[in-house]
């Protein structure tokens, strides 16, 4: 059969740790046919489960561009549990942003797409992924893509020929 990994960091690793040779197979992705529309002046941040999201850089810096941001919001989505949406709200309002954050938990599956769809720029702060399904799902849709430059995701944007890394 043979042994796996979703992506070449991955396999780059288990390699190097076991020594056995590894063959690459990305995880599926699905967007249902939708393609980037954009129009809702939405900048949608990827969150989800676990501080190596890092959904509070993306705080910091909708922060520092209130001159820029006029008509646009920030929303944060998939963020879980309960108790991590908490601390990020409070982080909004720390940072004087409520008028124009929005913090999630998980939407159903249509909906995170259509948003996906709709919004302006997609953005993933995540310190570490083996994959980024959400990431490669904003580039297969065409979404404007911003992400941290993990191993993962620069293997995405790359193979996609999209988006844009920066240093996490």
């Amino acid at each position: 059969a043979g042994t796996h990994a979703v992506s070449q960091a991955l396999a780059s690793d288990a390699e190097r740790r076991f020594k056995l040779p590894i063959e690459i197979v990305p995880n599926g992705v699905d967007v249902s046919g939708l393609r980037w529309q954009g129009g809702n002046n939405t900048i949608m941040v990827l969150g989800g489960i676990g501080s190596r999201k890092d959904e509070p850089l993306a705080l910091e810096a909708w922060s520092l561009v209130s001159s820029r941001r006029q008509g646009f919001t920030l929303a944060i989505v998939g963020v879980e549990p309960k108790a991590r949406r908490m601390k990020l709200r409070a982080l909004v309002r720390q940072l004087h942003l409520a008028g124009s954050v929005s913090v999630r938990g998980t939407l159903s599956r249509s909906r995170y797409l259509a948003q996906l769809a709709g919004c302006e720029l997609a953005v993933s702060c995540s310190r570490l992924e083996s994959f980024g399904l959400p990431v490669a799902e904003a580039l297969l849709m065409g979404t404007p893509m911003v992400a941290s430059d993990i191993p993962a995701h620069a293997e995405l944007t790359a193979r996609s020929g999209g988006g844009v890394l920066f240093a996490p």
